[in-house]
């Protein structure tokens, strides 16, 4: 599943080019562009939209083991500096909440 010509009104421009101009995967769809791995079952089995693989993820850290107990959301350090968000002192900073904003 692809968003019908998404377009980025403003926010920042790798999180628009990889939460919702990339493709859906899910365990039993390898919709991304990440050529080596469907990235949903990657990252435990999360579905959601992918590039190569995320910069954020709804349920699934990117750390060894990766489910960190099945919490989420996480951020991928990138977007925490760019934020100014404050790290839990781990590579991908678990966050309280992801919100998405789509105009019809």
């Amino acid at each position: 599943m692809h968003f019908n010509k998404p377009e980025r009104v403003e926010g920042d421009e790798g999180l628009f080019r990889t939460q919702f101009a990339a493709g859906w995967s899910a365990p039993d769809y390898d919709g991304d562009a990440h050529e080596a791995d469907n990235c949903a079952n990657a990252y435990n089995g999360v579905t959601q939209h992918y590039e190569r693989c995320w910069v954020t993820n709804v349920g699934s850290d990117a750390e060894s083991g990766g489910a960190d107990e099945r919490l989420g959301p996480h951020v991928h350090p990138s977007l925490v500096e760019a934020f100014g968000l404050a790290s839990d002192g781990s590579n991908y900073t678990r966050v309280r909440r992801i919100s998405r904003f789509v105009r019809w």
